[in-house]
């Protein structure tokens, strides 16, 4: 029997569950049956009491697992505890085939070193126990590899889907230079934003802005099964870090191995991208036509006028076509296919 184990609290509207609802709706719709941790009163806080709350309840809902069955995992889970390895140690004893399929290496990007040293306890100790893991791309399983993970465990996942309810498409994006940046807007993760560019039209989506410049729009926060519709613009712009002139910083780093969401966002929308050309998810991007890669954003200009309206009309109509793929879960059961 195949499950999955979900984590997410019913009723959560927090934007960052996008992608794990999605998997969700997509693994149920794929007949993998849903295994739910109902314990009470769980939460986020790092106290003894809640990790043991969130153990017991796992053991308990997972104890009717036996030889043969297969387990999709969602990492890091939703609500952490520092006894999944014991949990992940109990399933195998049974017999039971583990699959992880990866949100987050946090270690890679925590700040603090109390929260790096915490993390590294939950996580990094239990890629060698299960059976397969699902990582966003080939940069995140070389790095995997290095650290002893077994290369044969690792599918990638290529990029991530993101779900739309309905067959909208946004009505204003085309030929043009003006960028698009969803999702959060604090100075910690985009801190580029806060620098002034002096090149380009920026088109803001999120929360947590508070600067102000004139080629700086923002546009306002949308819920994230609403956001593919009323995007406006030419391009979505996938760029972390405090600098214009590259990635920066630990999230900056991260687009080295990270698929960011947002990057399914843009392109399940039909729009195409603007991407560091050093983030891991640039060779995806230039394969499949639908975007440029770009060492800065200091001369972004420049640049975007050297793409043609024909080019242009040729990455959308390829976005198009992969949005398609997006919104019907493919990415997704094509990974988990090669792990059954």
């Amino acid at each position: 029997m195949n499950y999955f184990l979900s984590d997410v609290i019913a009723g959560t509207k927090d934007a960052g569950f996008k992608a794990r609802f999605d998997i969700e709706k997509i693994l149920e719709a794929n007949k993998l049956k849903k295994i739910t941790n109902d314990a009470k009163n769980i939460n986020k806080s790092n106290s003894i009491l809640n990790h043991i709350k969130i153990r017991n309840g796992w053991t308990v809902k997972l104890s009717n697992l036996k030889k043969g069955d297969n387990l999709v995992i969602q990492f890091p889970l939703a609500y952490r505890t520092i006894f999944l390895r014991n949990i992940l140690k109990m399933l195998k004893s049974k017999g039971v085939n583990i699959i992880l399929l990866i949100h987050d290496l946090d270690m890679y990007r925590a700040r603090g070193l109390k929260t790096k040293l915490r993390i590294v306890l939950e996580e990094w100790n239990i890629f060698n126990i299960v059976d397969k893991i699902i990582v966003h791309n080939n940069q995140m399983k070389k790095l995997l590899v290095s650290k002893g993970v077994s290369t044969e465990k690792l599918i990638s996942l290529n990029i991530f889907d993101y779900l739309v309810d309905d067959n909208v498409y946004p009505k204003n994006i085309g030929y043009g230079k003006e960028l698009i940046v969803a999702g959060s807007l604090r100075k910690y993760k985009v801190g580029f934003l806060y620098k002034g560019p002096k090149q380009g039209t920026y088109n803001l989506y999120g929360v947590g802005y508070t600067a102000d410049f004139p080629n700086l729009k923002y546009m306002g926060s949308f819920p994230p099964d609403d956001l593919p519709k009323v995007l406006k613009g030419s391009y979505g712009l996938i760029w972390d870090g405090d600098s214009l002139n590259t990635c920066t910083g630990p999230y900056g780093e991260y687009l080295k191995i990270n698929n960011p969401h947002k990057t399914s966002l843009y392109l399940s929308a039909g729009i195409p991208v603007v991407i560091w050309k050093d983030a891991a998810l640039a060779d995806f991007i230039i394969e499949n036509n639908v975007g440029i890669a770009v060492d800065s954003l200091e001369n972004i200009e420049k640049i975007l006028s050297k793409v043609t309206k024909e080019d242009y009309d040729r990455m959308k109509e390829n976005a198009y076509n992969l949005s398609k793929k997006l919104r019907s879960g493919y990415f997704t059961m094509d990974a988990i296919s090669k792990c059954l």
